[in-house]
């Protein structure tokens, strides 16, 4: 397969990164009114990835959690390009790419 060539998404896949465009502006609100659950998450993933490994997350939605684990180099992988825009605002000190991780 060339660069060019794209690989076709399912109706199914298509249907869920619409979806995830469409809510990406309030994703960040959700996390902030959810605060401790996501705080409790990140502090486990903090136990789990130590700080300073380079770290792959796919499936990365705004970022939030690619940046709370404190990575040397940090890539990110999200099916929407609402979250991947998102991210790169919010985290420019990480890669973030909009792909379909399949």
């Amino acid at each position: 397969m060339t660069k060019k060539q794209k690989i076709e998404s399912s109706p199914r896949k298509t249907e869920t990164r619409e979806l995830f465009d469409r809510i990406a502006p309030q994703r960040d609100a959700w996390i902030n009114r959810n605060r401790f659950y996501y705080q409790d998450l990140w502090s486990y993933m903090r136990f789990l990835v130590p700080e300073g490994l380079k770290v792959l997350d796919l499936g990365c939605g705004t970022g939030r959690m690619l940046d709370a684990v404190k990575p040397s180099h940090g890539v990110g992988v999200d099916l929407s390009d609402s979250i991947i825009r998102i991210a790169k605002e919010n985290f420019p000190a990480h890669i973030f790419h909009q792909g379909n991780i399949e």
